[in-house]
């Protein structure tokens, strides 16, 4: 598979699989399943449901514990910033991304940053903290785990 942006052109009568980071124009005609997004919502939806898919009981676990955090997030009654839930979301994914790249070294440090970042944004929260707390740890146990 190509590892630089490029533009894909086909016609299939059968079944086409894959990811497209980009714009998707087209005529469907039959079943359509999986997340088809250019946001960072489908993009995280789509690296949730990557390590769900594992065959490592260990991945599915930790993409819970992402989205046990997001729904957090989410809540419409945090007392989080807009800007704030935004931050942490892009902290989310990267921590997802160890996941699928979990011998990343460069990826690793990014996922320690991210966590501590993440504790400061969610213990601006209030109550968010206390539900959020053992998410986090769970969360950092995985990190602590890769070696």
């Amino acid at each position: 598979m190509p590892s630089e942006n490029q533009n894909i052109n086909l016609s299939s009568t059968g079944d086409v699989v894959g990811i497209a980071g980009g714009d998707i124009s087209g005529v469907i005609g039959q079943e359509v399943s999986g997340a088809v997004s250019g946001g960072f919502e489908g993009n995280f939806n789509l690296l949730l449901e990557q390590l769900r898919e594992s065959e490592k009981p260990e991945l599915a676990k930790f993409s819970d514990l992402l989205d046990g955090v997001r729904g957090i997030l989410e809540d419409p009654n945090s007392a989080l910033s807009e800007k704030d839930k935004q931050k942490a979301l892009r902290y989310l994914s990267t921590l997802g991304e160890l996941g699928t790249e979990k011998k990343n070294g460069s990826l690793r440090q990014k996922a320690e940053t991210a966590i501590d970042a993440l504790t400061g944004i969610l213990s601006k929260g209030g109550k968010l903290w206390s539900v959020s707390e053992p998410l986090l740890e769970g969360i950092q146990a995985f990190i602590t785990s890769l070696g």
